[in-house]
């Protein structure tokens, strides 16, 4: 929740001063921390504020506090019942079959992922995912059709995937009906926030696949030309 926040306070001090925005020589060490002192003053006297209260992020400090105490259930379900080695009680989804998932809007995943950074990064991490069939790679349970698994490639390592498990209620509306969520990842199993790889399913299947003509964010990864071609498929499907 606070990393925005610090990177924008690293952002301004380099872009007002660039003195800190290069290599800075060792003979300056002496006089580093006055000088950063002195900057961040005169940034605190002559510039806005980068953040003030209001009644959505106290609502998302509400919504950290009251999680704080809980367990990931779904984790618990899912080792206990051996999910992740099982292959015959999963179908792949289709857009019929999971019709009932709720719709969500920015200010839910915002609820969800606790703030703007992972909410901006679903729209290109889905656009990489998305395969000619416009699967996602997601399957849902034959028996309890309200869960859902999905398979994805790490965000951070090559050739790496993670097993995500998302369930949900059709009866309940935004964030509401997501009623639990994990991954295999190293960050995968907290209530919370959430981990990217299950951000970028929920955004997609609650919000992104209901949204025609949506532009999706640009991402460096693009560049390569296999990229580049899932991209444009994933457009000339909307």
């Amino acid at each position: 929740m606070l990393r925005w926040l610090v990177e924008s306070v690293n952002g301004r001090l380099k872009n007002v001063f660039k003195f800190f925005d290069s290599t800075i020589p060792i003979t300056y060490i002496p006089l580093l921390g006055s000088l950063f002192r002195i900057s961040c003053a005169l940034s605190n006297a002559f510039f806005p504020p980068l953040f003030t209260d209001s009644e959505e992020s106290l609502t998302l400090v509400r919504s950290t506090l009251d999680r704080l105490p809980e367990l990931n259930s779904l984790q618990k379900y899912v080792e206990e019942q051996g999910l992740e080695a099982k292959r015959t009680c999963w179908r792949p989804a289709t857009q019929e079959a999971v019709v009932d998932f709720p719709r969500i809007t920015n200010n839910d995943m915002k609820l969800i992922t606790l703030g703007v950074y992972q909410t901006s990064l679903a729209g290109s991490y889905t656009a990489l995912h998305l395969d000619a069939n416009s699967t996602y790679g997601i399957y849902y349970h034959i028996e309890e059709r309200h869960l859902l698994r999905a398979k994805i490639e790490s965000r951070y390592t090559k050739n790496k995937t993670h097993q995500i498990w998302i369930k949900y209620n059709s009866e309940l509306e935004g964030c509401q009906g997501i009623t639990g969520y994990y991954c295999t990842c190293k960050t995968g199993a907290r209530v919370v926030g959430c981990c990217s790889h299950i951000a970028s399913v929920i955004w997609y299947l609650g919000y992104g696949r209901h949204e025609p003509g949506l532009k999706l964010p640009n991402t460096c990864i693009a560049d390569s030309i296999k990229d580049a071609d899932k991209i444009i498929r994933y457009f000339n499907r909307l």
